[in-house]
């Protein structure tokens, strides 16, 4: 027999706060960033999937490499990206503007 044992997750390091909220059709997202990731991560038990489009910084697209998406145990969807921080070092993360792809449960 297999043993299966939960590990809590979570996609943000312990101590790591948002440095930007926004409502997506309701719900919140989180945007998060250490080093060079970055992670959009939503409220509990909203969404199924939350994907990072692009990120732009006055009107430059930035380039930026796929982590990971997922959902967390606690029901949060999020997304992570690596975007090299010496592309907007010197600017203000709140200068990024980030474009998601949310998709919500069907209703039923």
């Amino acid at each position: 027999m297999i043993e299966t044992h939960l590990v809590d997750f979570s996609p943000i390091p312990e101590g790591v706060v948002p440095f930007k909220t926004t409502n997506l059709d309701g719900v919140e997202i989180s945007f998060y960033q250490f080093g060079s990731v970055l992670v959009a991560m939503s409220e509990p038990d909203c969404l199924v999937r939350l994907e990072i489009v692009s990120v732009v910084l006055h009107e430059e697209e930035l380039p930026a490499n796929l982590l990971g998406f997922g959902m967390t145990d606690g029901g949060q969807a999020y997304c992570s990206l690596y975007v090299p921080y010496d592309l907007y070092r010197g600017y203000s993360r709140c200068d990024l503007d980030i474009s998601l792809l949310a998709v919500k449960p069907d209703a039923e």
